[in-house]
Order: C-alpha cells, then sequence, then structure tokens
C-alpha cells in the first residue's frame, strides 16, 4: 500500500484552497513611483504661485504658495494611500483566488443549512 501519491494530491489541493502571502513591498513601490509624480507635478503648481505673487501688495497674498503646497502634500498623501491600497487588494485578490471563491461557497453553504 503506497498511499504517498494521494496523500501527496490531496495536500497540493489543500494548499491551493489555503491564502497565500502577499507582500506589501511592490505596493509600496509603485504608490511610492505614482505619488513621486503627483508630488512633482504639484510642486511645479507651487513654484508657479510663488512667482505669481511674489511681488503681491499684501503679506498674505504673498504666502499663498505656501497654502498651494500644503494642498499639494495632502493630495500626494491621499493618491499614495489610495493607490498602496488598490494595488495591492488587486494582487491578493489575483494570488488567492481559490481562496476568496472558498469563502464564497462556503458562506452560501451556511445560508442554504440556515444557520
Amino acid at each position: 500500500m503506497n498511499d504517498a501519491p494521494a496523500v501527496s494530491a490531496m495536500f497540493e489541493h489543500l494548499q491551493n484552497c489555503l491564502p497565500v502571502f502577499v507582500p506589501v513591498l511592490p505596493s509600496l513601490k509603485c504608490a511610492t513611483a505614482v505619488g513621486g509624480i503627483v508630488l512633482l507635478l504639484g510642486l511645479l503648481v507651487v513654484r508657479h504661485v510663488y512667482y505669481r505673487f511674489a511681488n503681491a501688495a499684501s503679506d498674505i497674498d504673498q504666502q499663498a504658495w505656501i497654502v498651494a503646497l500644503l494642498v499639494v502634500l495632502y493630495v500626494t498623501q491621499l493618491v499614495f494611500g489610495t493607490v498602496k491600497r488598490k494595488h495591492y487588494t488587486f494582487r491578493s485578490v489575483a494570488q488567492n483566488q481559490q481562496h476568496y471563491a472558498n469563502l464564497h461557497w462556503i458562506k452560501e453553504y451556511k445560508e442554504a443549512l440556515g444557520r
């Protein structure tokens, strides 16, 4: 009785059903690249605002570039976080499709039993 191939096949199928670890570093790299591009474009806008209001009469108008800089930093942070989350979610679902499908069918089975 040689059950080794059957046991190997069973564990192989079981391994396909379990979730796989998805590293976050590729998502961080992607988000950093996109965030860097957004930051550079935003800094060009801040530079334009700085030179446009450099000779303004009031001190408040001269400091308008600071508000523009804060808005650019906030938008960059939002873009970075969103890109990182979405990229990681897509990678996680792509690598764990079978696991998520199993969760769906286990939920359906539970609801069919009425529990």
